[in-house]
Formats: structure tokens, sequence, C-alpha cells
């Protein structure tokens, strides 16, 4: 395996730009109009694709496309469906923003329209009915919950099936978030990771591959993959997945990270007040 190389990051310099963009770009305010001011300087979520890069915050989405440095927003009042924001993913395969929300709707954002997905919203769940986190591998997404993973059918717009109870013995379990590698999807719970073949009955709760020992023996907030490989965070540090095994990182093995996020180039990992960048 190639060497890592690990840069840092200030959070506040990673992510700072696009607020005082967006305050660059309201300008003036003519006399006699009426201009709706909400907040954006709580970026908690960002999706970058080589055209635009999307940022979210609990009340709406800032655009801003990458070759002419233009900046707009969608909110509840052009486009979304909500407020209260919880997860955000690009789907590169179709060209289209998901966004999940607090009381479970999903917005799927088009070149040409915004279709709401709100059937998920009146499921019949007693826990929690957030999207805490999407997740897409080819024609589906994976919509991690409370209650357990969604499904999604891209191309359709539509549920495929419902992954609930994931318990060891049949109980519900909070899934925080899930990655796709190969011909398997895992997932980060509140009792270790999930590891499922996607060709197996995942319905079944039996048929799932449980890492919860030692480290992994309480929640797993985050796991993405990166350059072949599966991260995950731990108590400290953060722990990749080789020949079926979980072993902790060399990098920054004492920090808390709270949460990951990858793209072709680097592993983020990020901190209360710092990004860490591995390529």
């Amino acid at each position: 395996m190639r060497n890592l190389h690990v840069r840092r990051y200030t959070r506040i310099l990673f992510f700072g730009f696009i607020p005082v963009a967006f305050a660059a770009a309201q300008g003036d305010i003519p006399v006699g109009e009426w201009r709706l001011h909400l907040s954006y300087n709580n970026i908690a979520r960002v999706e970058v694709t080589p055209a635009k890069v999307y940022a979210a915050s609990e009340s709406g989405i800032l655009i801003f496309d990458r070759q002419d440095h233009s900046l707009r927003t969608i909110n509840k009042l052009n486009g979304l469906s909500s407020t209260t924001i919880t997860s955000l993913r690009y789907d590169e395969a179709h060209d289209q923003l998901l966004v999940g929300y607090e009381q479970g709707d999903v917005d799927i954002i088009q070149p040409d329209a915004v279709t709401t997905f709100n059937r998920l919203r009146d499921a019949d769940v007693v826990t929690s009915k957030t999207i805490n986190h999407i997740s897409t591998a080819g024609d589906f997404a994976y919509l991690s919950t409370d209650y357990g993973v969604v499904v999604f059918d891209l191309r359709q717009l539509e549920i495929q099936e419902s992954w609930r109870d994931l318990g060891a013995s049949g109980e519900g379990l909070p899934v925080h978030q899930s990655a796709s590698l190969r011909d398997s999807i895992y997932l980060a719970t509140d009792k270790g990771v999930l590891a499922g073949h996607i060709y197996d009955n995942l319905l079944d709760y039996n048929s799932w591959e449980r890492f919860e020992q030692g480290n992994f023996s309480g929640p797993i907030r985050a796991l993405v993959p990166f350059n072949g490989k599966l991260y995950a965070t731990g108590p400290t540090g953060v722990y990749g997945l080789s020949n079926d095994d979980w072993a902790k990182e060399a990098f920054l093995d004492t920090l808390i990270i709270q949460s990951l996020t990858s793209s072709s180039e680097n592993l983020f990992m990020i901190t209360d007040s710092t990004v860490w960048a591995v390529s």
C-alpha cells in the first residue's frame, strides 16, 4: 500500500468561504423590495462535484458554481419541502442531489425540477424518522435511519426495500452511516459495524456479519471507503479494514474523530476545530 500523507486545515477556513461569498452576493436590497434572510453560517454538510459545491445548513442549501463563481440558494420558499436538513448526497450517476430531513422527507433536486418523497415521513415506526446519512452505489441510495436502512431506487424514485430490526437478536438498531465497497455494504451502528453481501437476503438480521468486539462494542458514527479500503471511526483515531479485520491506523490515533468523508483524492477526518486530509 502506498504511503499516506496527512495535512491539516482549520475548519473555519475549510468551510468559511461559502457563507462569506453568500453575504457578498446579497448586495443592497432595493427600496420597496423584500428578501428572505435565512442563516447559512452553520454549514454542516458539503458535497463537492466537478461543476458545483453544495453546502447545507439546517435552513437551506447554497450552490456554488465552480466555473463562473456564481452563488444561489434553495430553501423552503423556492423549492425545498422543509427545513431541518440532516443529510446531503450528490448522485453523480443520475445528476441529482438528495436532501434528507429530520422528519423523514427526501427531496431529489434535478437540473429542472425538485421532487419530494414523503413516504418515510408517514412510516409506521415509533423511533425517530430522521435521515441520518445518505450513500449511493449504482442505481440505489441507502438511507440510514434510527430504525434501519431504506434502499431507495434512484431511477424510479421509489423504495426498493427496508432493512429493519438489525440487532443481533432482531431488535431495533440505529444506523448512523453506510458505505459500499465492492459487493458488500457496511453499516455504522450503535453496536459496532455490520457487513452484508448485496446478493444475500439482508432483510434477515442473521445475514449480517458483525464487528462488535473491543473498540467496536459501542457506537460507530462514521465509515467511508477510500483508495480501495474501508475506514471507520473508533473511540479515538481511525480504523481500517484489512483481511476481514479492523486495525487502528497510525495517523491521528489519539484524536476523537467526529466524522469522515472522502473524495477520489482524499480521506477527510473532522474534529471539533480541524479538518485533516489524508492522501
